[in-house]
């Protein structure tokens, strides 16, 4: 069986599933993941006008 993220091989399921859980978590870790809509507005400066600046 192969791990359908890393395309790593394994004899069978239980050793896939044993990997997934090990080298790719999913679920429980998503405190760690960046909220975008909690990400803060940046101020983007102003454009620079030839001849104005």
């Amino acid at each position: 069986m192969k791990c359908d993220i890393c395309n790593e091989e394994f004899a069978n399921s239980i050793e896939l599933d044993k990997h997934k859980e090990r080298e790719h978590p999913l679920g429980d870790d998503d405190d760690n993941l960046e909220k975008p809509d909690m990400l803060q507005d940046q101020e983007l400066p102003a454009p620079i006008v030839p001849g104005k600046n």
